[in-house]
């Protein structure tokens, strides 16, 4: 399926074949911040006068993507629904026009929720855990 950049961001769930190949999860509505974050350990003796640290193990977020719901007979909406609990690759694909950036990474699908709406469109948001280091290319 084509890329369709909605505010410059594509996100797309990888179909876990060998190629693997990504399908852009239509409709992109919303998209939070999402990262990795660095935990300390004290490492301070009692020879210390003043607290000492070093860097731990880090852990990427948490995130939610919220899509205006697509009712067609074939969408990525439904396949992706199929995935929770699981885990597969992903990519986000993010633009300024001319250049793109592909952030690569791991995911579990932990579930979604629908959000039927009577005088909005209705909404379907994805939640994922990111499962270890983000590439980007």
């Amino acid at each position: 399926m084509a890329g369709e950049f909605i505010g410059g961001i594509t996100v797309k769930a990888g179909d876990g074949g060998t190629p693997e190949s990504f399908d852009t999860i239509e409709n992109l509505d919303n998209i939070p911040g999402f990262g990795v974050n660095y935990t300390t350990v004290d490492v301070t003796s009692y020879a210390d006068s003043i607290r000492r640290f070093i860097s731990g193990l880090g852990e990427a977020s948490e995130f939610t993507t919220e899509h205006k719901r697509t009712f067609a007979a074939s969408n990525i909406q439904d396949t992706v629904k199929g995935y929770k609990g699981t885990s597969g690759n992903f990519q986000i694909d993010y633009t300024d026009g001319t250049n793109t950036k592909t952030l690569d990474f791991e995911v579990i699908y932990m579930g979604y929720q629908e959000t039927p709406s009577m005088d909005d469109s209705a909404k379907i948001s994805f939640t994922y855990k990111i499962s270890g280091d983000l590439t980007e290319s």
